[in-house]
């Protein structure tokens, strides 16, 4: 099965992957638009939405991602992989990975071919979201992390198969 972290081998600033794995080749493919994409902590509920639109091949349209999560602390917090649109359909998924500092990183996956065993061919892509785009708004009780960067951008994605 290919890792779900192999974008982690690529420098965030350079256009080539840097692959330490000889049986993966990854190929530079369109970037991945996103669109819509919103997410926030909701007040006093301990829950945390993701939302957003990718379209992830050209001429397609594009693939509703959402998710609800738990959060004790009013905050963006983690979400594991989670499928995209029709789950009996969907080859898409992704996740969110909040990081200490402050920061993230949106992941976003598609199963071209396979089912994600070592023949499969994936496409990947990871945006990492500076810790200045979610911020608290609210005081006291009514305090909660919400994002507040760009609502549309593009994504630099791979293709990894097993040569």
């Amino acid at each position: 099965m290919l890792p779900l972290t192999l974008l982690t081998l690529l420098l965030p600033t350079s256009a080539l992957p840097l692959n330490s794995h000889p049986n993966i080749k990854a190929t530079a493919i369109p970037a991945y638009n996103i669109t819509s994409f919103s997410a926030g902590a909701v007040i006093l509920s301990h829950r945390v939405y993701y939302r957003f639109n990718v379209s992830h091949t050209p001429n397609q349209p594009p693939v509703e991602c959402s998710a609800l999560g738990t959060t004790l602390d009013e905050d963006l917090s983690s979400i594991p992989q989670t499928i995209c649109g029709d789950p009996s359909t969907s080859k898409v998924s992704f996740k969110w990975t909040r990081h200490e500092d402050g920061s993230a990183d949106l992941f976003v996956r598609h199963e071209v071919e396979g089912d994600g065993d070592s023949d499969g061919v994936t496409e990947e892509a990871i945006h990492a979201v500076k810790k200045n785009e979610t911020v608290v708004v609210g005081s006291g009780q009514l305090a909660h992390r919400v994002y507040q960067g760009p609502e549309e951008f593009s994504i630099p994605a791979f293709r990894f198969h097993a040569s």
